[in-house]
Order: C-alpha cells, then sequence, then structure tokens
C-alpha cells in the first residue's frame, strides 16, 4: 500500500490508522488503545555512595545504574546526581558540532545530505559541571528495569529543601 493512501489520526485517548482517509467513505478503520505511559523525554540520575532501602539482590550496584525520572523539573535529557551528603546536583552542559566526516552516517554511499541520517550525531554533548539544586522541593520517582527481573524498580525520592529526606521503594 502507498504511504499516500494510509494516514494515522491521533483523537483523544485513542490512536486511528485509517486506510483510504482520503476518500469520504472510510474502508477500513482499527482503533488501538494508546500505551499507558508515553515514550518521552526523560532525564537520569545517578546515586553517589546512598543506600537504597528493600534494593533486590543479586542485581547491578544501585551506584553503576542510570535511573531515569520525569519529575524533576521539564524531563531535558540531562542529568542529576544525589550525593552521600544528600545534595541533588545538575550537570551543566553545551553542545557543539561535529562535523560530516566525525559522523556515523555521513560518509556512507547512500546517504545524502539532506537524508535525516546525514544528521544523526551533528552535535556532541560537552560536561561543562555541576551546579546544586539547594533550592529543590518535593518528591519524585527513580525507575530502572533490570534485565534479570519481572518488574521495574521504582523509588520515591524526597528532598526538602534541597536536602534528601530519604527514598522509599514503591514497586
Amino acid at each position: 500500500m502507498p504511504m499516500s493512501e494510509f494516514r494515522i489520526v491521533v483523537l483523544r485517548d485513542r490512536i486511528m490508522a485509517v486506510h483510504g482517509a482520503h476518500i469520504p467513505e472510510v474502508q477500513v478503520r482499527l482503533l488501538v488503545p494508546q500505551w499507558r505511559t508515553t515514550m518521552g523525554l526523560f532525564d537520569t540520575v545517578e546515586l553517589y555512595d546512598v543506600h537504597l532501602p528493600e534494593y533486590p539482590e543479586g542485581i547491578t550496584p544501585a551506584e553503576d545504574v542510570d535511573w531515569q525520572t520525569k519529575g524533576i523539573d521539564r524531563p531535558s535529557m540531562t542529568t542529576f546526581r544525589i550525593t552521600a551528603d544528600g545534595r541533588l546536583l545538575k550537570e551543566e552542559w553545551h553542545t557543539e558540532a561535529v562535523p560530516p566526516e566525525d559522523r556515523p552516517y555521513a560518509s556512507r554511499d547512500d546517504v545524502d545530505e539532506d537524508d535525516l541520517l546525514y544528521m544523526a550525531g551533528c552535535r556532541n554533548r560537552v560536561h561543562d559541571g555541576w551546579t546544586e539544586r539547594d533550592d529543590y522541593h518535593g518528591r519524585f520517582e527513580l525507575t530502572h528495569s533490570f534485565e534479570n527481573l519481572d518488574t521495574l524498580v521504582t523509588y520515591q525520592v524526597t528532598f526538602t529543601h534541597g536536602q534528601l529526606e530519604g527514598f522509599e521503594r514503591l514497586r
């Protein structure tokens, strides 16, 4: 089926894929419930010498895991750290242009300059340091999916005026 004859329309809580949407009478319609958790931006949280209660045995140590959250500010693919003394740090960074010869696909014969793959890897993230979030007051969740567990491991983290109050295992 040519792509021009296939449309995807998002309506409230449903995703509708419609074939033949260009004609008044829709011939085939497929309604699929939207995922309960939508994919999107997140932030990474690193733990430094921090104890997590009820941490599962036999898996990667918590300090070696890249935890994900969507609950600190608006997610922007940045990195936060929770330190041993209970501080919340935010990574500061900027990006720099990567020349085409150093990009993963730009030098391939089957990729033209107007191809989306040509742009892949065009920016490099450069670490500028850490700033303390001593103003953070609230709760957020940390989540990680371990290959050898059947469920996500999730903790609720509580900060009061920039100081860690504690962790609570949710699942």
